[in-house]
């Protein structure tokens, strides 16, 4: 707490120093820390650039707000809420731009949607580079939205669908002690600085088939490779309802219409 006050100051004596902000980039819409941003430099406008899956939450909550903009049992609840944490809010609505993967069909009405369908990168994609399966993997266990053992029987399904020359791309908070679980499975480890889609673009990777649960990377990297051909896309839920993963799954699948959506079970208590 006391890093985070002393963050805040810093924020403070930052807005006395550049004065009036036109236009903020946020890549994370929920940490308290960039609401406090936007209610002390109050911008004119509000970039939100991709969050993943998140998008789709955040964009359904600034609906909400804007519908509740006027309620005062919500005014009051943001006034203790400032007050206990010491996080601001911004008093003043910001219009926001969605730059993102996702073609997302309910937003606000002061809000836009950019699509971003990476046109600058789509040259770059190798045609000869190997292709192999690919899983993408997300830190779902880490952030127990899935057990261990639901995540590895996906994992699993996977490679029985596929066979055992897949690679599996961690997701970068993917704790190491899941990716060693993985590998079992048979997957080979493909690990990089880089991010995924740029892995894609430079010919580093060339998926094959390209499966995971709800990671956004499925779109972007189906929107990289275009359509010439198009590649397989699988998506896995499980059976179980965990997390409301399947929810997730639905919206990814409604993003990529030919995409295959499995269903996973396994053993449990």
């Amino acid at each position: 707490m006391r890093l985070e006050r002393a963050a805040l100051a810093r924020l403070d004596a930052l807005k006395e120093e550049i004065g009036p902000v036109e236009c903020i980039y946020l890549g994370y819409y929920n940490d308290g820390m960039h609401q406090h941003c936007l209610a002390h430099f109050e911008p004119h406008r509000l970039v939100l650039l991709d969050d993943g899956t998140g998008t789709f939450g955040v964009a359904a909550k600034r609906k909400r707000e804007f519908m509740r903009r006027a309620d005062p049992v919500a005014r009051l609840r943001n006034i203790l809420r400032e007050r206990l944490t010491g996080f601001k809010r911004a008093e003043r609505r910001m219009p926001a731009t969605f730059f993102t993967v996702f073609s997302l069909s309910s937003v606000a009405p002061d809000d836009v949607v950019v699509k971003h369908c990476f046109r600058s990168i789509q040259g770059l994609v190798n045609p000869q580079a190997q292709h192999r399966p690919l899983f993408v993997g997300q830190p779902l266990v880490d952030l127990g939205m899935v057990t261990t053992e639901g995540y590895l029987a996906i994992v699993a399904e996977f490679v029985r669908v596929v066979g055992p020359a897949g690679l599996y791309a961690p997701h970068p908070r993917e704790s190491a002690s899941v990716v060693d679980l993985v590998q079992r499975t048979g997957l080979e480890i493909s690990q990089s600085a880089l991010p995924l889609e740029l892995r894609v673009a430079v010919g580093e990777l060339r998926p094959s088939v390209i499966g995971g649960i709800f990671s956004s990377a499925l779109v972007a990297v189906d929107l990289i490779c275009g359509s010439s051909p198009a590649i397989p896309v699988l998506l896995f839920s499980p059976t179980r309802h965990e997390g409301g993963i399947d929810e997730w799954v639905a919206e990814v699948a409604l993003q990529i219409p030919r995409a295959t959506v499995a269903r996973v079970d396994w053993p449990g208590p």
